[in-house]
């Protein structure tokens, strides 16, 4: 048997079906009484279309005659249909009392007079088109093809084809004629192309011979008569099937809800495949941990759809371990650890599974015995060797498609271990990643072409073509030279720890350079000449070309520079497709920390070398700008320690425009970005650019809040916070204390907190103040405002949040109006026998609430809460004055002038008296109703990024930040 794939297909077979050489066979004389419908069983409706129509539609372009044979009821009610919809192209035979499939068949044999003939069962409405399409395509292709089917393994199957070893079609067995089933077995679904002249020849034999009809169901069966189709030494072809659910017939009701579902998901990709043409296409230059946090920010965003190129010279520990073993494989290191990430946002138990299996790595020590015994355990899906370990367990949760390759893979791996052990006997398998092992095993599958194996093992994983090299997949090994003359021999030399000299140079050699031929002298000039005279530099792929082509946002992304990137810029055809592509935005995003190949770098010389690169080490080859349009640093947080070796950015010494610099704070974890923050601040500045808006997606909570003299209850709340969780929502989380220079130990409290973000606002304090550093420290896409005098419930936090996850609202604002029972009782207990205050407390509030409506058409029935959430994008283009309560009305009064709509909802609320440290004053509310009259006509500017430069007062005022 020769089995296709639909890759196979792809790429072997290009001549298109001929439909006129085609007739179609539809055996549909079946009623449908077990399915309780009185009519023929081929109008049966599934998910709203008959039968007939399904197949009317899928056969119709595909085949010049159609012959549907029916039962005499049902020919009345179909025949008119098929003139409608397929006038002179059909024949209709009509049968009475079938006894089975072959005769009602046989009914249109004799008639057929194209080459090829097409059967397929008439209750068969799950075939796609695409299966008919590759049919057709294998069978006509190779002359001399007498049968040819689509088959899909599958657990305890229907219906199982038993070869030999030759390929030769030995039988057929169906359950539904008592034979005894593999667990596993071989599947048809009711599509079977033929040679019309063996058909015609089978049947006259059949006829002369006498009808046989089975034993358990008394029918005259067609699938027995298919091993007649072995003549000579042609085998049967067979199409690889990925889709089980193509196999169902509509027999009962059972099958009739499995094809409903299976429409209803079918419609579901469909929508979501014009989807993904409708979305934002980002191309990531990328490595394997440097732009880990934003390739996973990426990920979350549904209306992107990201593509990573990388290069593949790691050569490092197992990766180098098995470059040595298979030679002229290049590292498939970062293509595994970039697929993992696309697997980790799906939460489906396979993917999960396949997860694991391809980030294990074997404990250190490992005896090389044990490993190969439990490899062989994990290929073989038979086996109960090993049955407790945790990769079997976790294959075990595998598709059976993936289970199937999964052993594929390791099986050619071991096969060639056994040959190639004897010449290179060292190969532990410590700490070694099976996905690793997995992608070798693939490599070897796919003839040892690198770039086949990395779309054939996304496929494995089915990412789709997500991450691809960027190459052709020659193989290349990368050295580089230093300033002070070292020569690093390899990838993993370059990336290792090494003196304080820069890298001057990397290089792409055919293989690694023999010091006994190839002589270093004294002179690193001499030397360097060397090594470009044997340098080879590698061509860009089609599939690479075409996703920087049609990117609508190309990102050179963070990493070791001159491993990750460095070497792709030089990649002969990369700075051509770029340059090409004249609608991108092209973002380059500086490392936030110095990795051990650029320990003497700044952003200036990595820029400066990132253009050299991509000029093929010609400078001024192509112009800056054509290149990139916009430059990404990290501006030093504010209360840097020194342990952070920050990548220095100078806009003195910088030669590119500054008005294209984006200067602010990344920083996640120490030294690496926050993925959230810089993809949020990316998309704020190429969505004004491209005029292009995505649905944008929280993933981090900043809740900031301030605190004076509050050590009798700081640490209680901090506590409550920290236990604080968003996971409903998949939402990290940071907390912030501002201080505003407490008298007490308020502030020493915080900073001792585990987990907590201390600051301090410089002179004057006040409420206001406070918000404001805090807005300028957050990170979060949301923010959320909290009192630290312990009168709020944490827990109401999470309803303050929902609203902005679900990007309803960008303000959210916790009212205790709605919740309070005793407005007098509470007023009473917190300001005890003050009258005045009483009353100013009682009836200022209401008066706030009453001028917001007539100065701005906006009640607000808690003016003065302290808890309130806001999209962080709210504060991107509003600058605040007001340093004390008063921030609150200022606050208020430019989001309503700036058309965003406040949400109210209830909180729970228990005040604190005077006596227990109660801080607005009266002084507070009169600055209150001022502020309101002040930005009475207050407008908001232009917000467009283009407009709008955010000054820092550290470089000059052309370079862009933000607070």
């Amino acid at each position: 048997m020769n089995i296709y794939t639909t890759r196979d297909i792809e790429t072997q077979l290009v001549q298109e079906p001929n439909p006129s050489l085609w007739t179609v066979v539809v055996p549909a004389a079946g009623k449908g009484s077990r399915l309780g419908y009185d009519k023929a069983k081929i109008l049966y409706p599934i998910h709203g279309r008959t039968i007939l129509d399904r197949l009317i539609e899928l056969l119709g372009p595909v085949c010049g005659r159609l012959f549907f044979v029916l039962s005499p009821e049902a020919a009345c009610d179909v025949i008119p249909i098929l003139k409608k919809y397929l006038p002179g192209k059909f024949e209709a035979p009509v049968i009475k009392d079938s006894r089975g499939m072959a005769e009602s068949i046989y009914q249109a044999v004799p008639h057929i007079t194209t080459p090829y003939t097409l059967i397929i069962w008439g209750d068969q409405v799950a075939i796609s088109s695409e299966t008919v399409r590759a049919v057709q395509k294998i069978h006509q292709s190779f002359p001399g093809n007498k049968l040819t089917l689509p088959l899909v393994q599958r657990k305890n199957p229907y219906t199982h084809y038993v070869f030999d070893n030759n390929g030769k079609l030995v039988e057929v067995l169906e359950q539904r004629e008592g034979k005894i089933m593999p667990l596993i077995g071989e599947s048809d679904c009711g599509v079977f192309a033929c040679d019309t002249k063996r058909l015609q020849e089978i049947y006259k034999q059949v006829n002369q011979e006498g009808v046989v009809l089975s034993e358990a169901t008394k029918e005259w069966n067609f699938l027995p008569l298919l091993s007649r189709f072995n003549v000579g030494d042609r085998p049967v072809n067979a199409y690889r099937l990925e889709t089980a659910e193509e196999t169902i017939g509509v027999n009962d009701i059972s099958n009739v809800r499995a094809l409903e579902a299976y429409f209803k998901k079918k419609e579901k990709v469909l929508k979501e495949a014009k989807r993904l043409s409708e979305k934002l296409r980002v191309a990531m230059f990328s490595g394997g941990r440097g732009t880990g946090a934003i390739t996973e920010a990426l990920l979350r965003y549904p209306d992107i759809e990201l593509t990573l190129l990388v290069n593949t010279y790691d050569d490092g520990l197992s990766t180098g371990l098995l470059r040595r073993f298979i030679p002229g494989m290049l590292g498939p290191s970062d293509v595994r650890k970039n697929i993992s990430r696309f697997l980790q946002q799906r939460q489906d138990s396979a993917s999960q599974a396949l997860l694991f299996l391809i980030e294990y790595r074997f404990p250190d020590p490992m005896d090389t015995a044990t490993a190969i015994t439990l490899l062989d355990a994990v290929r073989d899906i038979t086996s109960h060797t090993f049955s407790s370990h945790e990769l079997i367990e976790k294959r075990e949760e595998l598709s059976l498609r993936q289970m199937r390759m999964l052993s594929r893979y390791l099986d050619t791996f071991l096969r060639y271990y056994e040959q190639r052990i004897v010449d290179f006997p060292d190969f532990p398998f410590s700490d070694v990643s099976l996905g690793n092992i997995l992608f070798a095993g693939c490599y070897l599958v796919n003839g040892q072409d690198f770039n086949q194996a990395v779309t054939h093992f996304s496929s494995f994983t089915e990412i789709g073509e997500r991450v691809l090299n960027l190459t052709n997949g020659e193989n290349r090994v990368l050295v580089a030279m230093k300033q002070h003359g070292q020569y690093l021999h390899d990838e993993a030399s370059i990336v290792s720890s090494q003196d304080s000299s820069r890298i001057q140079e990397i290089f792409l050699l055919h293989d690694y350079l023999d010091q006994s031929k190839y002589q270093f002298g004294e002179h690193k000039i001499d030397n360097i000449r060397m090594l470009r005279n044997l340098e080879e530099l590698p061509a860009l792929s089609k599939a690479a070309e075409k996703s920087i082509q049609e990117a609508d946002i190309i990102i050179y992304g963070p990493g070791t520079q001159y491993s990750s990137l460095f070497p792709s810029y030089l990649t002969s055809g990369v700075a051509e497709a770029i340059q090409a592509n004249t609608k991108a935005e092209k973002v380059f995003i500086g490392n936030i920390a110095r990795d051990f190949d650029i320990m003497g770098e700044d952003a200036t010389t990595l820029v400066k070398a990132f253009l050299w690169y991509m000029g093929r080490k010609i400078e001024g080859a192509f112009p800056a700008q054509d290149l990139v349009t916009r430059f990404f640093f990290q501006k030093p947080p504010a209360d840097v320690s020194g342990e952070v070796p920050y990548v220095p950015f100078d806009a003195n010494a910088f030669d590119q425009p500054l008005d294209k610099v984006v200067w602010i704070d990344l920083e996640g974890e120490k030294g690496k970005h926050l993925g959230s923050r810089t993809v949020s601040e990316l998309l704020q500045v190429v969505e004004g650019e491209l005029q292009k808006r995505v649905t944008h997606v929280s993933q981090k909570v900043s809740i900031i809040v301030p605190a004076f003299n509050e050590e009798r209850t700081i640490k209680q709340v901090l506590r409550e916070l920290k236990a604080l969780h968003f996971t409903r929502w998949k939402l990290d989380k940071e907390i912030l204390l501002i201080d505003g220079r407490s008298s007490d130990q308020t502030y020493e409290i915080a900073r001792r907190e585990e987990g907590i973000r201390a600051y301090q606002v410089s002179g004057k304090s006040g409420r206001g103040k406070a918000y404001r550093l805090g807005i300028e420290r957050a990170k979060g896409d949301i923010i959320v405002f909290f009192p630290s005098d312990g009168e709020y419930r944490v827990e109401d936090i999470q309803r303050i949040v929902a609203p902005l996850v679900s990007q309803e609202f960008s303000a959210v604002y916790g009212s205790r109006a709605y919740r309070t029972q005793d407005l007098n009782g509470t007023l009473e207990r917190v300001y005890g026998k003050k009258g005045l205050l009483y009353l100013i407390s009682k009836y200022g509030g209401i008066s706030l609430s009453v001028l917001m409506l007539l100065l701005y058409q906006r009640f607000t029935s808690d003016p003065f809460t302290s808890i309130k959430g806001f999209n962080a994008r709210v504060f991107r283009n509003l600058r605040f004055v007001r340093e004390g309560v008063d921030y609150d009305m200022e606050l208020m009064a430019k989001l309503i002038r700036s058309e965003h709509v406040i949400l109210e909802i209830p909180v729970s609320y228990e005040a604190r008296t005077l006596e227990q440290g109660k801080k607005i004053t009266v002084w507070d509310g009169i600055q209150c109703l001022i502020t309101l009259f002040q930005f009475f006509l207050w407008q908001p500017r232009n917000t467009s990024i283009k407009s709008s430069p955010l000054p820092q007062s550290v470089i000059p005022s052309k370079v862009r930040g933000v607070s």
